[in-house]
């Protein structure tokens, strides 16, 4: 092992500063960045590493508070999770081409953050990369990305333009929550075709007919709003989308969509009515749980699967979807799942 006064370095990994801080140039040599390797430098200001350094490591530099530029050479294939997370005063740092993966929470907290642009090859920007950045303007995502992870660019309230590539088949719940400078001109965040959240004033709102669905939790909480026309253009309404719209009283659920999600208006207090049309296949569990003024649902004879209470290894599990609604009245076709579902689930309904 090498050891001085500043650095500790075996094989080639250095695996600890002890310096004083300020401007720190890395010696040749060195090939990888360990673990915590300058976790908690409060004084550190600037770091340039050597060419040939190829992997930095989880929380490498975390929480250095005072870290304002780092220079990463080339060589760099790997930067870890965490690794640059609460260094609340980087501003900029140059993500080197040949950059093949990059961890989760990489830049979690990097408040000054203005730019990041990754280079073709990464093939996942992962959970928590880049939340928390409110500073970020402008992200350039290469065509080699295939998932955006849950949180990536969460509370990144500054960043107004986002191209995501075509290639992409995955973005995780919540990947932008809060990035309100998405927003289009009626507070609708859209990404990739789906709604993901929603920041306008509520009242009666109008999604878009681009809007092909509507994303876990893009309504939760909105308690301004009052009615919501969902177009024919959307297929499927995600996890607790609408949970907790204290003031929406009706709901039209037009056939295009496929799946009316896992708690979807759970907790929805005021809401009345609600019209399922004919082409809608699953009410989820728990999908209007706690609608306690939930008076009339017709469900189309196209339904069926219906969230139930189930014994599952001598517990009972509660996924009614109509929990907790005991004004509830279902309208369904006779002979219809919906009718054998209600029989069996002993709500009330009636037949047509």
């Amino acid at each position: 092992m090498e050891k001085t006064e500043e650095f500790v370095i075996k094989n080639g990994i250095l695996k600890r500063y002890n310096g004083a801080g300020g401007g720190v140039t890395v010696p040749d040599g060195v090939s990888r960045i360990g673990k915590r390797a300058f976790f908690c430098c409060i004084e550190l200001e600037s770091v340039t590493l050597p060419s040939g350094v190829t992997k930095i490591g989880d929380e490498a530099f975390s929480s250095c508070l005072k870290l304002k530029s780092v220079r990463l050479p080339d060589s760099v294939t790997e930067i870890g999770s965490r690794a640059f997370q609460y260094c609340g005063q980087l501003k900029s740092i140059n993500i080197p081409a040949h950059l093949k993966r990059l961890g989760e929470g990489a830049f979690w907290g990097c408040v000054k953050l203005k730019e990041a642009i990754l280079p073709e090859g990464v093939a996942a920007v992962k959970d928590m990369t880049f939340c928390g950045c409110g500073e970020l303007e402008r992200v350039v995502i290469p065509q080699s990305v295939r998932r955006i992870g849950e949180h990536a660019f969460a509370c990144c309230e500054k960043l107004r333009k986002l191209r995501v590539p075509d290639g992409v088949r995955e973005i995780g719940d919540n990947a932008f929550s809060l990035c309100r400078g998405l927003a289009d001109e009626n507070g609708f965040v859209v990404v990739s075709g789906v709604l993901r959240e929603y920041v306008g004033p509520g009242g009666d709102v109008k999604i878009p007919d681009f809007v092909q669905a509507i994303g876990n939790g893009a309504f939760w909480g909105c308690g301004s709003m009052e009615s919501v026309c969902i177009p024919e253009s959307v297929t499927e309404i995600g996890t607790g989308a609408f949970c907790n719209c204290k003031n929406l009283t009706g709901v039209f659920v037009p056939g295009s969509v496929e799946n009316i999600g896992f708690m979807a208006f759970c907790g929805c207090d005021s809401l009345k009515y609600v019209t399922v049309a004919e082409g809608v296949k699953m009410i989820d569990g728990l999908a209007f749980e706690d609608c306690a003024e939930l008076e009339s649902v017709c469900i189309p004879e196209s339904v069926t699967y219906i969230g139930s209470n189930t014994v599952i290894d001598n517990y009972s599990v509660h996924d009614c979807s109509f929990d907790g609604c005991p004004k509830v009245l279902l309208h369904v076709k006779k002979g219809s799942y919906a009718e054998g579902w209600a029989w069996e689930s002993r709500l009330r309904f009636s037949t047509k």
